[in-house]
């Protein structure tokens, strides 16, 4: 009687079937990602909890991103009024209706003049904000701020990380109000000198000094009086950080100045009117 074919052909092998009836010291380690994937996961993540660069809060039209709500309105009648009056335009060519084309006409044209200028007022505006702060801080100074924080945020974790995003947010409001009270001739030059000093060298500085310590010994290693290299950053941040919103009050308070000289003026003028 002849056998089965293929019988005795089957395949041995001491693994496991599959990987549920493999034991522990069986299974295979995951792969691991490749270090350039890492690192670009790592700056990611970083410029993700950093939120916006500093020169791209700080560039003119910058409100979070969105365009103000009356802008939004004129660009949305103007495109309407634009679109109605070219139809019409069209339909009074094709039926040859001279009044219809003549109103189309005066109406394109005035919406488009209105366009014309609210595109350049749009522009000159955002040129004066970029000249005003062109003369407080440095865009350059800004740009090279933004690459070293986002350095130290891929380095760091997530305690360094907060501390830096709350810096950010002081200086942006320093910044802002020193903007206005240039343009007012009522900014001191004190003010002006540490804000600017602070994008420029300050902060800068301190975040160099950071990076070339060893990441693994950041957090271990003891540079000074049982400070690490991370508790000597965040004190440099803080200390920095306080002596902003010190010249944040102060820019505040000169904010509203002319405010109270015109509740004087109306009281001076309210007893006068009195007598």
């Amino acid at each position: 009687m002849n056998e089965p074919q293929g019988k005795g052909k089957f395949a041995v092998s001491s693994g496991p079937v599959n990987r549920r009836t493999a034991t522990p010291t069986q299974r295979t380690a995951p792969k691991t990602q490749a270090p350039v994937v890492l690192n670009r996961l790592k700056a990611a993540q970083a410029k993700h909890r950093l939120g916006s660069g500093l020169a791209q809060r700080l560039a003119p039209g910058a409100s979070g991103g969105h365009t103000p709500a009356r802008a939004r309105m004129s660009l949305i009648v103007q495109s309407m009024g634009c679109t109605v009056s070219g139809v019409g335009l069209f339909v009074g060519a094709i039926q040859n209706a001279w009044p219809v084309i003549g109103v189309s006409a005066a109406a394109l044209l005035g919406l488009g003049t209105w366009t014309w200028r609210s595109y350049r007022q749009q522009h000159a505006s955002a040129a004066e904000v970029e000249t005003k702060l062109a003369a407080l801080i440095d865009p350059a100074d800004l740009q090279r701020l933004d690459s070293v924080l986002e350095q130290v945020a891929k380095e760091s974790g997530p305690t360094t990380v907060e501390l830096l995003v709350q810096f950010k947010e002081t200086l942006i409001r320093c910044v802002a109000l020193a903007s206005g009270q240039q343009s007012q001739g009522l900014l001191a030059s004190e003010d002006s000198l540490f804000i600017r000093e602070s994008v420029r060298r300050y902060v800068p500085d301190s975040l160099q000094a950071y990076l070339k310590v060893p990441q693994a010994e950041r957090e271990s290693r003891v540079i000074d009086d049982g400070k690490t290299a991370s508790a000597l950053l965040h004190a440099q941040i803080a200390l920095i950080a306080e002596q902003l919103q010190q010249h944040e009050a102060r820019l505040t308070q000169l904010a509203g100045e002319a405010l109270l000289q015109q509740q004087r003026f109306l009281a001076a003028k309210t007893q006068s009117t009195r007598v």
